[in-house]
């Protein structure tokens, strides 16, 4: 999982956030997403997708949000992605 999601990234997406933060992010918020992801959208591919697409935003915006948001974050933004698959799925 983190070695697809840092080919997802540009070196400059993660300039801000080292490796071994991204790392260590994923060590503990990457299951439980991708768990709350697969729960709402009942799709393996679907679920890896919102999951991976959460944590390259998440990368990107880290350098804003506040240690204490960062789960809150996560899942809120998750929980977009989701729905986002959703409209995709009625068109």
């Amino acid at each position: 999982m983190f070695i697809v999601l840092l080919k997802q990234l540009k070196e400059s997406e993660y300039i801000l956030l080292s490796k071994e933060e991204l790392e260590a992010y994923c060590r503990e918020y990457y299951l439980p997403v991708y768990k709350y992801c697969m729960s709402r959208l009942s799709n393996k591919e679907d679920a890896e997708d919102a999951t991976q697409e959460t944590f390259v935003i998440f990368c990107r915006k880290r350098h804003i949000l506040e240690e204490e948001h960062i789960k809150s974050w996560l899942y809120t933004t998750a929980h977009h992605m989701v729905l986002r698959e959703y409209k995709k799925r009625s068109l």
